[in-house]
């Protein structure tokens, strides 16, 4: 049985999406895959421009970022132990109980922590079945999240005859995943894949049961409607999370007003994008706070969009003037 090893992003080529195996540093401060930033380079003899800046190299000097490719190689070699001792948990299980969850116990032990496994080791010695009925509320919860090792020490730091309501409270947000699924299916068939539905499903599934009692009620009455508030609610999800204001906002708000309603959620994500984009650029700068920084430009006073936009065109030319300047510094050391 094998697992699909999850490596860092940072172990993965930004050309290639492939995990690197002889990474190198470029002028750009990045690291890539040699092959592929030399076929990069080779590809832009004249104006070699970085993959990932798309501004212009000082030099085509590539360093070998040899901690990187150690770690990348240690990573390697405890994915490879991982399988190994997952596999044995797993037999251990079937010399016990012919009727298990190969598969769900196999990736409960793969994805747990070092702590966990040794705790999954101890109660098979102690208590087998008990470790069967974890392995089960372990590999529902998976369908939710994938934090085993929260869903160990819900099931276990549980008391016992509290666990059955445990279950029962998972299974019903299973039940409200497939009523939210079965909702989604019902627009794709009205209005096929032009929807989104992604906001359409979580818009559902976070809904109180009045709600969904009500967008159920509208889909009947007028599906159009039901599109346009999935729409609206999705927006404004981004800035709040509740779904149920949002969806008696749009509703009990006059047709003729609905457009300058969708105005306002619109200004207020351009101005929550702007101020991301802010303060994204200032903590690659300065050690400082990012939510901090985020707040600060986003609640400005009396700054209109027009305004913020502005500031933050400023701050992108003195970044690139910086880089510019980083860039310069590098190659003359490089040339020392």
């Amino acid at each position: 049985m094998l697992a699909t090893d999850i490596f860092p992003s940072e172990y993965y080529c930004p050309i290639t999406a492939e995990l690197m195996i002889d990474p190198v540093i470029a002028a750009d401060g990045f690291t890539y895959e040699r092959i592929a930033i030399e076929g990069w380079l080779q590809a832009h003899p004249f104006n070699a421009i970085s993959p990932k800046t798309l501004l212009l190299l000082n030099s085509t000097i590539l360093l070998p970022n040899i901690v990187l490719r150690i770690l990348i190689n240690d990573h390697k070699d405890r994915s490879t132990l991982d399988v190994r001792l997952a596999n044995q948990y797993t037999n251990r299980l079937v010399s016990m109980f012919n009727n298990i969850n190969k598969t769900a116990a196999f990736y409960n032990f793969h994805g747990a922590s070092s702590e966990l496994r040794q705790k999954l080791n101890n109660k098979l010695e102690q208590d087998p079945n008990s470790v069967i009925c974890a392995n089960n509320y372990m590999h529902k919860r998976a369908q939710l999240d994938h934090d085993r090792n929260k869903a160990f020490f819900d099931y276990y730091e549980c008391i016992p005859e509290n666990r059955e309501q445990l279950i029962n409270e998972l299974d019903n947000r299973l039940e409200n995943i497939g009523y939210a699924n079965e909702y989604v299916n019902k627009l794709v068939r009205v209005f096929g894949n032009d929807i989104d539905k992604t906001a359409a499903f979580y818009n559902f599934l976070c809904a109180s049961a009045e709600l969904r009692q009500k967008l159920n009620n509208k889909f009947e009455q007028d599906p159009n409607s039901v599109i346009d508030a999935n729409r609206y609610m999705n927006k404004r999800a981004q800035l709040d999370h509740d779904r149920n204001k949002a969806f008696l906002d749009y509703y009990d708000c006059n047709p003729s007003d609905k457009n300058s309603l969708e105005s306002v959620v619109d200004i207020e994500l351009l101005r929550v994008s702007i101020a991301s984009q802010y303060a994204d650029i200032l903590v690659r700068q300065f050690p400082i706070n990012k939510i901090s920084a985020f707040y600060n430009f986003y609640n400005s006073p009396n700054q209109s969009v027009e305004v913020l936009q502005q500031k933050l065109l400023n701050l992108q030319v003195q970044f690139r003037e910086v880089e510019q300047t980083n860039s310069e510094h590098f190659n003359a050391i490089l040339n020392l």
